[in-house]
């Protein structure tokens, strides 16, 4: 795991922040820089690299028969911001491990094994998440990239063609079911279940994916001094009862339901001003896509009575609204087998975090496999995985991929 810790150490310096933490945002400098120095390492070693027009990174390690599809592997480098160095970097680096331990058995496989490093990955720039991998399977088309922008105004379509990436060209790259024989993702489990169970794997085999609003809150500006309680019209206080609706809906939901407001937004705030205007970001997940349903037809339900109730408006708009994603058994089996084969202790879970894996299950076989997480921390500064639980996680996903890509 040499070679893996020096990369890691590598990245780890682009976007690196005083406090330990780690802040690479979808095609910032800190990201391009990651992104060119896995260039740089993929081709030292040999191998074919090119960049799509959703500008995923597609670093290519030939097969005996190119007639026969390739094993996939792929996950992300970008954060969150003030994030920990562990999500998406573990796959993609450990991906690139195997790359090379396949060199170092002198192994030449059946089929060509490939690594993908998907593109803004995280919605923490644009608000939408796997923009790389639903370009990749036809989710994400050219013309949504003008309406897709970040904080700034800027837009996908403008941050692409100022990376030198050719989004029209999106519909004639996108991947069809065949074009690939199989897709794994490795990946930290961002949860306490495995830790807390001691066990070394997790075989994912249902991705909770993300139902995402913006709900906007205008009552009216008023002096705060001057303008009596019973009087007031205050957006702030609604979205704070909205905050506390949404906490409850997901307790009181199915048993795998959860929601968060991530992002409260006082539009001109002051200390002297009742606040007019609020913006909500809120996320609901459930592998249960019936639970979900009912959670966000009772956020309408809360919008509506808090709206009417303090005399304000709501509007709650849709971000994004995938389903849950159920992966492919027979691949689960077969990893979940060699994980015992090789003496790890594995089970089989859901995740409640969305991932590349459940848009590339749309087109081939695909499996997510969960390293633990200390303490189950994630998206924070403290997020952090041992080298012996990422060194198990590496050598499964050889073995898997090297199963995988000896099949004719």
């Amino acid at each position: 795991m040499k070679r893996f810790q020096a990369d890691f150490r590598a990245i780890a310096q682009f976007g690196a922040l005083d406090n330990g933490g780690v802040t690479r945002l979808a095609f910032s400098r800190a990201d391009n820089d990651a992104r060119n120095y896995l260039i740089s390492a993929a081709q030292r070693s040999g191998y074919d690299v090119s960049i799509d027009a959703g500008a995923n990174i597609h670093i290519v390690r030939a097969g005996q028969n190119s007639s026969l599809a390739p094993v996939v592997m792929g996950s992300h480098l970008d954060t969150v911001p003030h994030g920990g160095h562990y999500d998406g970097v573990v796959g993609v680096l450990g991906g690139l491990e195997v790359l090379r331990r396949l060199d170092d058995a002198a192994i030449s496989t059946e089929r060509s094994v490939e690594l993908i490093n998907f593109a803004a990955e995280e919605s923490s720039r644009f608000g939408v998440a796997n923009i790389g991998s639903k370009a990749l399977t036809g989710k994400l088309t050219s013309a949504m990239c003008d309406t897709i922008t970040d904080s700034k105004g800027n837009s996908l379509r403008q941050i692409l063609a100022a990376a030198g990436n050719d989004y029209t060209e999106m519909a004639a790259q996108v991947l069809n079911p065949g074009d690939i024989s199989a897709f794994v993702e490795l990946h930290i489990e961002q949860g306490p279940v495995l830790e807390q169970r001691q066990l070394d794997i997790g075989v994912v085999t249902a991705i909770a994916a993300p139902s995402r609003f913006r709900a906007t809150i205008r009552g009216r500006c008023d002096h705060s001094g001057n303008t009596p309680m019973h009087m007031r019209r205050d957006a702030l206080v609604a979205a704070a009862m909205i905050v506390t609706e949404v906490e409850q809906l997901a307790i009181h939901g199915g048993e795998h339901t959860v929601a968060t407001v991530g992002v409260l937004d006082v539009h001109h705030a002051a200390i002297n001003v009742v606040p007019g205007e609020v913006d909500l970001l809120i996320d609901i997940r459930d592998s249960n896509d019936t639970d979900k349903r009912k959670a966000i037809a009772q956020l309408y339900k809360v919008c509506k009575r808090i709206a009417a109730a303090r005399d304000i408006t709501i509007d709650l708009n849709t971000i994004s609204d995938d389903n849950a994603v159920t992966l492919d058994s027979q691949l689960a089996d077969t990893i979940f087998n060699l994980a015992q084969a090789n003496g790890l202790k594995a089970t089989k879970m859901i995740s409640g975090a969305g991932h590349d894996t459940m848009y590339m299950a749309a087109i081939a076989p695909s499996a997510l496999i969960f390293i633990p997480s200390i303490a189950g921390i994630s998206h924070n500064i403290a997020e952090k995985s041992t080298l012996e639980a990422i060194a198990a996680g590496v050598d499964l996903l050889y073995h898997t991929v090297l199963h995988l890509a000896q099949r004719r």
